[in-house]
């Protein structure tokens, strides 16, 4: 889990992701004008509900060091939902490359497949391309399939 910061013009939006690693899908997608703990949870609870779980008991939640991770909420939200808090050792981007890198991937491939018109325009469209990457990029580690359809052809055959 993560959070990334796009400038359009004059105004910062930040994005924050949580993904599954097991087929690197982006499960929770959140975008606003602040980085805060209620942008944290929203992105946990969105994950939660795309999964349709009710607790995160046993789950592993990796994160930077990012200025929500530490605080208290996101400590006292990790003992309701039951999930384990993992977290990077300062100045280790190694341990959350798959976030960095799906970040990495929005910001290149975000500017050629929705036109950035406005900042409203650029609101509703970030969703599209998390869903866009889940549903349709596929990628070489998956088999060259997209996150979702990885998923389905493991849920099949197991």
């Amino acid at each position: 889990m993560d959070v990334t910061e796009i400038t359009f013009g004059d105004t910062k939006i930040y994005v924050s992701a949580l993904m599954d690693l097991f087929n690197r899908e982006p499960i929770g997608f959140q975008v606003g004008f602040h980085s805060n703990t209620a942008m944290m949870e929203a992105t946990i609870h969105q994950a939660m509900e795309a999964r349709q779980i009710t607790d995160l008991s046993q789950v592993i939640i990796h994160t930077d060091q990012g200025n929500v991770y530490p605080s208290y909420r996101y400590q006292q939200l990790s003992r309701e939902l039951g999930f384990i808090p993992s977290m990077s050792r300062k100045a280790n981007c190694h341990n959350n490359a798959m976030i960095e890198c799906f970040f990495s991937h929005l910001k290149v491939e975000f500017p050629f497949l929705f036109p950035m018109l406005s900042v409203e325009q650029l609101m509703k469209d970030l969703p599209k391309y998390a869903s866009f990457y889940a549903k349709k990029r596929s990628q070489k580690r998956l088999g060259y399939l997209s996150p979702s359809s990885f998923l389905a052809a493991y849920c099949k055959g197991a």
